[in-house]
């Protein structure tokens, strides 16, 4: 017989520290395998559990801080390869950018142009009303 509060102490603990290692910058893959529990199981937690499911995200999003510092913890750091540290580098600013994007994300901009690049042309509309019984006016 299992004692079922026990073991819902059990899994609120694995939630809990599952979204932490995430929030530190671990990744599903090392918090499945650190908890020793699937990612399959996180999953369906996350799916039936909308307040889990909000800490995770925000969680996702501290990542972006986390891995901003890494680039420039691995920019400073002399013993890493150049071209190693480059490639790094590279992938921790994309994964900050996906994480955070309103602060460490790619500014996009929008212009909008008309036919061959010429100034859009803005036509006024006009509007007339017709009284069907009086259609002179």
């Amino acid at each position: 017989m299992t004692d079922e509060p026990s073991e819902n102490r059990k899994s609120q603990f694995e939630k809990e520290r599952f979204v932490q290692i995430i929030a530190d910058g671990g990744t599903w893959a090392s918090a499945s395998a650190w908890l020793g529990i699937s990612s399959f199981t996180f999953s369906k937690w996350l799916r039936e559990d909308d307040d889990l499911a909000k800490q995770y995200a925000h969680a996702r999003e501290a990542q972006g801080d986390i891995y901003a510092d890494r680039v420039v913890d691995t920019a400073m750091d002399p013993t890493i390869d150049p071209a190693v540290a480059r490639v790094r580098i590279d992938a921790l600013k994309w994964a900050a950018g996906k994480r955070k994007p309103k602060v460490y994300g790619d500014k996009v901009t929008t212009e909008h142009s008309g036919p061959g690049g010429a100034p859009v042309q803005i036509q006024l509309v006009e509007r007339v009303i017709v009284d069907p019984a009086n259609p002179n006016g």
